[in-house]
């Protein structure tokens, strides 16, 4: 009962955690494309005539370039305030109807916003980086938006960039995460209680076996047969798991410095992020497969394997060219094992 309480309120919470995390790649994103707003080209864009000057499409070209290689997102643009009032600038959104819903997509600029969110009037006010606390529909439809400021050469904020997530794919996001977390619970809680099973089992063997010793051998193969099947939940978990899953073997040099680790299993989703197959590395040593790989990697792994504290951080791999999140904890004296999540977006 305790245990399922625990566990409910573990969904619940990591929902929640899941939410933010949607909401913290918004404003990212958004974060992201602000850096390549021209802020001092930015302020000088005051009429719709504009918007078929050279100055417009420079300005503009960023933001159409990121819309492309993001399909989840519906809008992207920039706004000003002016009288307390949003008003457009940069919309990188084609001037077609694009949805053929008879509403035009496209805003040009100093077009005024007359429903905005709470969210974005306070970006808008302060020139700080916000995020909607819930889904707002206006008359496109019904987003989830986030928010960065734009600043000119002399650090001055000239406006925002927004970043409008459709409710669809916001909603399939956070349900595909919930669906994750709900199947790391059920798989715990299965776990809990095939192992309190087995306890029981094992300890009603044995007091059989005391009565009666040809019994013994029974209860063993039993407690075998569940110690393996208990080995498939465990191996079933690790091969699905969404982030990637590696086990290592740290190397140390004669006066016991960490200089190197060998790969000792890897899951399918370490393969997918890495590019790295499992069965060309099981075996090698991180600078045979990575030559490049920069020593803070190993001194920061060889403080874990020596201390038993884990770590938690994000750092950038020059081989790979990619930023990944990483857990690392010690499993058991000379080895560690680390979780990773590309967050290079």
């Amino acid at each position: 009962m305790i245990s399922c309480l625990c566990l409910t309120l573990l969904y619940f919470g990591g929902a929640e955690a899941l939410t933010r995390e949607v909401q913290r790649s918004l404003i990212q994103l958004a974060k992201t494309a602000a850096v390549f707003v021209d802020g001092d080209i930015h302020k000088t864009l005051i009429s719709p005539e504009q918007e078929k000057s050279p100055a417009y499409l420079q300005a503009v070209l960023p933001l159409k370039r990121i819309l492309a290689a993001h399909p989840e997102i519906r809008f992207l643009y920039t706004m000003i305030l002016r009288d307390g009032k949003p008003y457009f600038i940069l919309d990188a959104t084609s001037p077609e109807d694009s949805d053929h819903d008879g509403i035009k997509d496209h805003s040009s600029i100093m077009e005024p916003f007359d429903t905005p969110a709470p969210a974005l009037v306070e970006a808008l006010r302060t020139g700080t980086t916000g995020v909607d606390s819930e889904p707002i529909k206006d008359l496109w439809g019904t987003f989830l938006s986030g928010y960065a400021p734009i600043h000119d050469s002399s650090g001055h904020c000239v406006g925002i960039v927004g970043v409008d997530l459709k409710l669809q794919e916001y909603s399939e996001r956070l349900s595909g995460m919930r669906r994750s977390l709900l199947l790391g619970i059920m798989a715990a809680l299965g776990l809990a209680m095939l192992n309190g099973l087995g306890v029981w089992w094992f300890g009603r063997r044995v007091l059989w076996a005391e009565k009666d010793h040809r019994n013994a051998s029974e209860a063993l193969q039993i407690s075998e047969d569940h110690c393996r099947t208990l080995a498939r939940d465990y191996r079933m978990l690790f091969e699905q798991m969404v982030n990637g899953f590696a086990l290592h073997e740290m190397i140390f040099d004669a006066e016991g410095k960490p200089v190197d680790y060998r790969f000792l299993d890897v899951n399918p989703a370490f393969e997918k992020l890495t590019g790295l197959v499992g069965s060309t590395i099981l075996g090698r040593t991180v600078k045979e497969v990575l030559p490049q790989t920069e020593a803070y990697w190993i001194e920061a792994y060889g403080k874990v394997v020596l201390t038993g504290v884990p770590i938690h951080y994000e750092n950038y791999s020059q081989d790979l060219d990619c930023y990944f999140q990483v857990t690392a904890y010690r499993p058991v004296p000379g080895q560690f094992a680390c979780i990773i999540a590309d967050i290079t977006q």
